[in-house]
């Protein structure tokens, strides 16, 4: 069975019109863009879990000591094919878990945003020109995580999980708008 979309076409600059304009009034206010950078400050804290960087330690631990265990066979002339191939192994995962380790503990070490400077990366967004291509790429790739239009709504998903992470707009009730977007998405219909 072949099945078609019912829902019509819009036009991609008028669709993006809608975002932008909605992302700056819903998302770019001070109650949101708090909760995003408080998200974001409280991620980095989660981020610091040592159990990682402790796993490859506790390995590079029994590498090390298997390792001994071989160099103490090879003392004693226990010399075999086996014996070379499994010391060459283990040289090669030491060698791997050591660069782990180093960027790990370089990773835990890294300086944390602090929540001021997200709060006013954010804030830089609100008062941008929504007629500048760059402007609104960026406001999109940044907040927006997906769009659904449906012939009745469309739906716009954010990259966060908070209030407002999913809005509806209803097409029904843009019909009453005085906006020149919102009036021009409408005559797609």
């Amino acid at each position: 069975l072949k099945k078609t979309c019912k829902t019509k076409s819009i036009k991609k600059d008028l669709l993006e019109d809608l975002i932008v304009e909605i992302t700056k009034e819903k998302i770019l206010e001070p109650d949101t863009i708090n909760f995003i950078a408080e998200c974001i400050t409280q991620l980095q804290e989660k981020n610091l879990d040592l159990s990682m960087l402790n796993s490859m330690e506790s390995e590079l631990k029994q590498v090390q000591a298997s390792l001994k265990n071989i160099m103490n066979a090879i003392e004693r002339g226990i010399i075999t094919d086996s014996t070379k191939s499994r010391l060459v192994e283990l040289e090669g995962r030491q060698a791997k878990l050591e660069a782990q380790i180093s960027i790990e503990k370089r990773r835990l070490k890294a300086p944390k945003v602090l929540s001021d400077k997200i709060i006013y990366f954010l804030e830089k967004f609100k008062d941008g020109n929504a007629n500048d291509e760059m402007y609104r790429k960026t406001l999109i790739d940044l907040f927006v995580h997906g769009v659904i239009v449906n012939p009745e709504t469309i739906t716009i998903a954010y990259n966060y999980c908070g209030e407002n992470d999913i809005i509806d707009v209803d097409l029904e009730a843009l019909k009453n708008s005085s906006d020149s977007v919102r009036m021009s998405l409408l005559n797609w219909r």
